[in-house]
């Protein structure tokens, strides 16, 4: 049977950052997406989260923006990892 492990929660979550949305998941990581995260002072700026398992512990590892972001860009619409490399869509 399955059983919950742990409850992932970023470290500056908020109402509304819609965490959770898309999810990518390699060995002991993984990556979580936020498109409507405020960051660095920006409303709706979007993110991705990085969590990493050890020892049965889940901790959050880094905290994914974009460097050029415009509003709309919707940075954190999908994830995807592949051993050391996590990518982080921005359709708009």
């Amino acid at each position: 049977s399955w059983i919950q492990q742990t409850r992932l929660l970023p470290s500056d979550s908020t109402p509304g950052d819609i965490f959770g949305s898309a999810v990518a998941i390699s060995g002991d990581i993984a990556l979580v997406a936020a498109p409507l995260a405020n960051s660095a002072g920006m409303r709706d700026r979007g993110a991705a989260y990085l969590f990493r398992r050890n020892a049965g512990t889940w901790l959050q590892e880094a905290h994914l923006i974009s460097a050029d972001w415009t509003l709309g860009d919707g940075f954190g619409s999908s994830v995807a990892l592949g051993g050391d490399i996590a990518m982080v869509g921005a359709p708009g």
